[in-house]
This record gives structure tokens, C-alpha cells and sequence, in this order.
């Protein structure tokens, strides 16, 4: 190997190796709420799985995928995060075919450090959801979009056509990646189309045969593709589109896009590092400037696109929030590889020695970070449900009751649990049935506390993830039954402790009270 390729490989090297540490101090943490309904959802037969997606308006791919890997590696933390750290070992190379493809080695290696440097990535690669999945189809769509468009169409179909249809299985939003390109190819078809005179039917024919070619195939694949996940669409239509396990998304602001850009960076940071960051924006604005007036010294094709492809999908989910709040960070996680690749591209196009000095300090503040959020237990993403359920373990006897709310929140506090007392959901919920969460009303939760009231001495509330009917339930207990204690969780998770019955002595049911 020449010294020229061996510096490159030993950066590549080097990131893996920090990829590795930080999954392995990633694997030591709880199960958080996404990864215990994906687990509960993969656990069931294959129909099973089939319809629980369905019903919660998610798609199929992943879950099928992690269904048939615990059935050999098991359902501990470790292995079923695994999987998706094995999709973001593998979207590497995909990463890098697809940037070297626009423009060279030297940019395509960068943006491979940047974006396995990640902490925003590496945080997801470490989590049993499909995210890492949904970066991997949509990075290989992306070389295979390239390979049509440097070819006019004649190159990649049949990737770009089973890249698409799994992009489409693996989540709704590829959808925006979708309509990125068509508008990228649009504004390619207004530039070329007056060249082939009056518009008509057979000028129209003779463009997608020639200068079109590229457009057309584009067109015809990607409505193949579609076309195969139209059934889809008909099944989950069947269930009303109504999710049974998501949580209520708040409406967006301006500052939620650029929380998004600064987490994509710089990872899970608490309040007050993050707004020291965001303070700095003018930076980024100095930093866009020379992105676009610089001399251009590295190669690139199809700028347009990667800009498209990066922002565009942001700003449409941003503006479909306001017809049905559906913006996190999370969900665009796909256009993270191509924002790297405008990163890298950018940098690499100042002088050496500046570009030297710009990636050395990146690459210091991103390692930094993702070390600090590894680390911190101020870091807003960490749920700690597994001390939750320890708590549990060591608290209750039989004569107990455990309520948990909001509903969904069973699935992680039950993968650890291991006490003799029964755990409910408020609002009730049969997790063995199917349909979405019951609605909360006051009066059902007086009848529900009075059936457990019939049985049960004590009952252990679990209270984490608001659903705007959270302070409600506890005025309803703090009004009508004795608080024993509290004990707090980070983040945000409280165990509130009422005693129901007053026929049998606390001594005889307590445990540390």
C-alpha cells in the first residue's frame, strides 16, 4: 500500500476504533421507550409483526429484519443492538462510493470520518430502531441516483430500483428524499427541455430519448418501486392511520431546524452547551459564504442535488408539522451523509494548510463531544428505565400495583421488571389486543383506582412522558389517597407511591418506607 492511500485508511482506522468505544459504553446503557416497542414488535411471528406495524403506521422492513435476528442472537440489549450497528458498519463504504462518485477519493474519505464520527450517529447506531437501516438505503440510493445521472440513465437501475423500494419499507419520510430528486431532475428538465423546440407530445418523446434519459428512467423506476409499496399503504389504511405507540410531538419552531443542524454535528448536548453553539451562527453563515463563492479546486457534480437532498427534506417536514406534527431530528436522520459530504467538500476546498487546521479542530470538538454525551448523565436522550424497574424490584410485594403512564412506557420498564406485583397502564391498556392507546378521561381513571383499591394496599405510579394528561393523575391521587414518597429519575421519570387501603398495616407491606 502507497504512503497516499495508507493515510487515508489509517484515519478510517482511527474511526473505527472511536466508533467502537463509543458503542461499547452505548451498550452498558438502559433500554430506552423506541428500542422496547421495536424489541416487543419483533418478538411476535411474522404476522404478528406484520400487524403490529401496521397499526402503529410504521413500516415493515426493520422489524421483520430484527425479528429473525433475535430468533438467533437473542433479545438482550447487546445483541439486538447489534443489527444496527452492523447497518452503520456497512453504510461506510456506501457512503463513501456515493461522495467519491460526485467527486473524488479525497472528499468521499473525509466525509466517511465525519459522518462515523458523528455523535448524533453513533448515538442511533447503538439503538434498536431503524435508523442506521434508513441511512444505509438511502446512501446507497444516492450512488446509484448519481450512477443514472453521470450515465444519462444507462447505469444503476437495478440498484436505484431496489434501493428505493427498500428505502420505502424502511420509512415514510424516504418519501421527501424522493420528491428532492424529482425536483432536482424538474429544474434539469426546464434548463434542457426549449432546446428541443415547441412543446408537444413527440418533442417530449424525442427529450426522454435523448437529453431526457436520465429523467425518464427515474420516473419510471421510482414509480416501480412505489408501486410495490402501494400495498402497503392499502394495509395500514385499513387501521385508520391511527399509531398506538407514538408518543405527542409538539409543533416546530425556526430554532427546532437549527437545534436539528447543530445535534446532526455535535450530537446530544444539555441546554446550555447547545445554546453556546447556536450563539455562533453567524459562523455558519461566514462558513456558507465561502461554500459557495470559494474557487473551486475539488471536483464536484451535481452540487444542486446534494443541496436539495440535505435541506429540502427539512424544510418540507418542517411545513407538514403544521398539518400533523411529525418533526424529530431522528426521522431525518437520512440526510446527514450528504450534509457531511457538503461539509467535507466545502472544507477541502480551501488551501491546504487552512483545511488542515479547520478539519483538525472539527474532528477534536466532535470526538469531545461524543465522549461528553457518552458520558454525561445530563445528556436529554438517556433513559434510565432499567434503574426504574430495579427500583421496582426491591419495592413492591404482591399486595402492590404498578401503574405506568403514559401507556407506552410499559415496554421498557416490563423488560427489566421482575417483581411479584402486577403492572397496569394509565389510561388501561391491553398490550395483548390490538388498537391504539384508549383515550384518558377523569372519570375512567376514579373507576379504574377503584378496582385496584379493591384488591390491592399500595400502588407505585409511574409517571414519564407527558401526553397532556399527566398533571391530571397526579392531582386526581395527591387529592384522594396518602403520598408515601416520591423517588425521581433522570429524565423526567417519577415514582410516585400511594397507599389505598388503610385495613392492612404499612409495616406489613413496606419495604424501606
Amino acid at each position: 500500500m502507497s504512503r497516499r492511500m495508507f493515510f487515508p485508511a489509517g484515519i478510517i482506522l482511527v474511526t473505527l476504533i472511536f466508533a467502537v468505544l463509543s458503542a461499547l459504553s452505548l451498550y452498558s446503557q438502559s433500554i430506552r421507550l423506541d428500542e422496547s416497542q421495536s424489541l416487543w414488535i419483533a418478538t411476535k411471528s411474522v404476522p404478528g409483526v406484520v400487524q403490529f406495524t401496521a397499526e402503529n403506521t410504521g413500516t415493515p422492513l426493520y422489524n421483520l429484519l430484527l425479528h429473525f435476528w433475535v430468533q438467533v442472537f437473542g433479545t438482550t440489549t447487546l445483541s439486538t443492538r447489534s443489527l444496527s450497528f452492523l447497518f452503520f458498519v456497512l453504510t461506510l463504504p456506501a457512503v463513501y462510493l456515493f461522495a467519491r462518485e460526485a467527486s473524488d477519493s479525497r472528499v468521499g474519505f473525509l466525509t466517511v470520518v465525519l459522518f462515523a464520527l458523528s455523535p448524533f450517529v453513533l448515538w442511533f447506531s447503538n439503538e434498536t430502531q431503524m435508523y442506521t437501516l434508513f441511512t444505509l438505503v438511502t446512501a446507497v440510493n444516492h450512488y446509484y441516483f448519481l450512477r443514472l445521472f453521470n450515465t444519462e440513465g444507462k447505469r444503476g437501475r437495478l440498484g436505484f430500483f431496489l434501493s428505493s423500494a427498500a428505502g420505502f419499507f424502511t420509512h415514510y419520510f424516504f418519501i421527501f428524499l424522493v420528491i428532492s430528486q424529482g425536483i432536482f431532475l424538474l429544474i434539469k428538465f426546464v434548463s434542457e427541455f426549449p432546446r428541443q423546440g415547441v412543446f408537444s407530445f413527440w418533442s417530449l418523446r424525442k427529450y426522454f430519448q435523448t437529453d431526457g434519459r436520465m429523467v425518464w428512467s427515474f420516473i419510471y423506476l421510482e414509480s416501480a418501486a412505489f408501486l410495490v409499496f402501494l400495498p402497503w399503504v392499502f394495509y395500514v389504511a385499513g387501521f385508520g392511520f391511527t399509531a398506538s405507540l407514538q408518543p405527542a410531538v409538539p409543533r416546530p419552531t425556526l430554532l427546532n431546524i437549527l437545534q436539528t443542524l447543530f445535534s446532526f454535528v455535535f450530537g446530544f448536548q444539555n441546554p446550555a452547551l447547545q445554546a453556546l453553539v447556536l450563539s455562533l451562527w453567524p459562523l455558519l453563515v461566514i462558513f456558507l459564504f465561502f461554500a459557495f463563492t470559494s474557487r473551486r479546486q475539488i471536483p464536484l457534480r451535481a452540487g444542486t442535488y446534494f443541496v436539495l437532498v440535505t435541506f429540502l427534506p427539512i424544510l418540507l417536514v418542517f411545513a407538514a408539522s403544521y398539518i400533523g406534527p411529525i418533526f424529530l431530528s431522528r426521522y431525518l436522520i437520512f440526510v446527514i451523509p450528504t450534509m457531511f459530504f457538503l461539509i467535507a467538500w466545502t472544507i477541502l476546498n480551501y488551501s491546504r494548510r487552512l483545511s488542515s487546521a479547520v478539519i483538525a479542530g472539527l474532528l477534536v470538538v466532535m470526538v469531545g463531544l461524543l465522549i461528553y454525551q457518552d458520558a454525561s448523565a445530563t445528556t436529554p436522550v438517556k433513559e434510565n428505565y432499567r434503574q426504574v424497574s430495579t427500583y421496582l424490584n426491591t419495592k413492591v410485594t404482591p399486595r402492590d400495583i404498578v401503574a405506568v403512564s403514559a401507556p407506552f412506557t410499559v415496554y421498557p420498564i416490563e423488560y427489566y421488571y421482575l417483581g411479584p406485583a402486577k403492572i397496569v397502564t394509565i389510561p388501561y391498556w391491553n398490550l395483548s389486543g390490538s388498537g391504539p392507546v384508549p383515550a384518558f378521561s377523569l372519570n375512567g381513571l376514579t373507576t379504574q383506582v377503584a378496582a385496584y383499591k379493591a384488591v390491592y394496599s399500595r400502588i407505585f405510579l409511574v409517571l414519564s412522558y407527558d401526553q397532556g394528561y399527566q398533571q391530571t393523575i397526579q392531582n386526581y391521587f395527591d387529592k384522594n389517597y396518602q403520598l408515601l414518597s416520591v423517588r425521581n429519575f433522570r429524565p423526567g421519570i417519577e415514582v410516585r407511591v400511594y397507599r389505598l387501603r388503610y385495613d392492612i398495616p404499612l409495616s406489613v407491606t413496606a419495604q424501606g418506607f
